[in-house]
């Protein structure tokens, strides 16, 4: 296993906690080892006039100091909280565990990319298991591999307090034009088996054992419905293919079925608690998947290219994170990073 750790990302837009409002409360630390980042609430304070005496003076000097320890001490514990980071249990692989700043475990998984199609190719499967060199810079980690005689692919990932942003550059290595290129990307809230296996108790309840299966049956009986949306121009619509009746029993364990339509922009899925979206979006358009019981994840397939002439490259921008929020807010997020065309 590989951990890319990065430095501190201050001020960000979607940092963790200048989102969560003070009364929000996170899983506790428990058996599944989460330590969710901790929101002090905010210090109502009793006015009063006070004489113009010594002991006014006393006092503003007593709450000058207790002030700048106030300052001292969160300048302290911001150091102590932890970076986010990007961990490859598959090392050379990409194949990325999410840990967001302040989390002591992944919130999420994302194979970039997981497969690659074309018109009249033979799918290239588990593109995401294919070694490659990786290096790493400030808060980025670059990577480039070959699949096959096929393609050469360079991943940029650059890690934010609670989201990673992409670009993935894609080289003809053939000898002729590909024609409607896509690649299919996997964005799960686990990672199941593992080495060390997780799952995210906000999707995911802390109590359930890690098991692929288990959490994949309760992913599409329990979470999909009413939760996983993909958002497509006229607005966000349900991905699940029978909402009403949602047995993991009545369809194939991997049933994954593409939209008929390519002009997804993102998909999300939001938390048990209705405050957060785990969302992935790219900038060029995409098919969204229908969810199955086979595991707790959801997918895009981004158009790569209509064609690609030999040796010639093209480079799509992609974010996956967190986001606190309803979907609304999150599609307006999106459309203000220019996602929506």
């Amino acid at each position: 296993m590989i951990l890319f750790a990065f430095g501190k990302n201050r001020g960000k837009l979607h940092s963790l906690q200048a989102f969560i409002p003070s009364t929000f409360s996170f899983p506790p630390t428990g058996s599944n080892g989460y330590t969710m980042p901790i929101v002090s609430s905010a210090i109502s304070e009793k006015r009063e006039d006070l004489p113009m005496s010594g002991s006014f003076l006393s006092r503003g000097i007593v709450l000058v100091l207790a002030a700048l320890l106030a300052v001292a001490s969160s300048a302290i514990a911001d150091e102590a909280r932890p970076s986010p980071r990007l961990i490859q249990q598959t090392p050379a692989c990409s194949d990325f565990d999410f840990v967001p700043a302040g989390w002591t475990k992944p919130a999420f998984r994302v194979l970039l990319p997981e497969h690659i199609t074309a018109d009249g190719q033979k799918p290239l499967q588990f593109v995401h298991t294919k070694r490659g060199q990786w290096r790493t810079s400030a808060n980025e980690l670059l990577g480039a591999f070959d699949v096959g005689k096929s393609y050469e692919l360079i991943v940029r990932a650059k890690v934010h307090d609670n989201d990673v942003q992409i670009e993935l550059t894609f080289r003809n290595l053939t000898q002729e034009t590909l024609r409607n290129v896509r690649m299919l990307v996997c964005s799960a809230t686990n990672h199941q088996p593992g080495t060390p296996a997780w799952s995210n108790p906000m999707f995911i309840p802390a109590e359930m054992k890690d098991d692929r299966d288990l959490q994949g049956r309760h992913w599409y009986r329990h979470v999909a419905p009413g939760r996983l949306f993909a958002l497509r121009p006229q607005g966000w619509v349900a991905t699940h293919p029978s909402p009403a009746d949602p047995d993991p029993d009545k369809v194939p364990k991997y049933s994954f079925t593409p939209s008929p339509t390519a002009d997804a922009i993102a998909c999300a899925v939001e938390s048990a608690d209705g405050r957060w979206q785990f969302y992935q979006a790219w900038d060029k358009p995409s098919r969204y998947e229908t969810p199955c019981p086979g595991n707790a994840c959801m997918h895009l397939q981004p158009l790569v290219a209509e064609q690609l002439a030999p040796g010639s490259s093209v480079t799509l921008r992609g974010e996956v994170g967190l986001f606190a929020g309803n979907r609304e807010e999150l599609r307006k997020m999106l459309q203000s990073k220019g996602f929506e065309r």
